[in-house]
């Protein structure tokens, strides 16, 4: 029954977050959590552009998750990177822009109080 009970138990998920440069894909690559968080919040120090996204995520292993936070971005934007397959998820500030970005595409969403 321990057996059993252990199989059945929920692991803790780990992501990275705040991804800039190669050497982070390269220690994440190394690390192997199941996710790593690109930053597309303008305010933050660390921000990347659409253009580092996709550069970075070409060098991250294929078992990782990319997913990109967000902080009050238009919906197309959040969704032109997910249909463009540089992140797998967005994990989004507010919720009122969801409603609009789930008509827009059909990708899971991180919904993050």
């Amino acid at each position: 029954r321990k057996a059993a009970r252990a199989e059945r138990a929920v692991m803790t998920k780990i992501k990275l977050c705040g991804l800039t440069r190669p050497e982070d894909i390269a220690a994440a690559n190394a690390l192997q959590p199941e996710y790593i968080g690109f930053v597309f919040a303008a305010k933050s120090k660390r921000a990347v552009s659409r253009e580092i996204a996709a550069a970075l995520k070409a060098q991250l292993s294929p078992g990782i998750q990319a997913v990109g936070v967000f902080v009050n971005e238009a919906p197309e934007a959040v969704a032109d990177l997910l249909n463009a397959g540089i992140i797998k998820f967005a994990q989004i500030r507010f919720i009122l822009i969801m409603d609009l970005l789930f008509q827009k595409m059909n990708h899971l969403l991180l919904i993050c109080f």
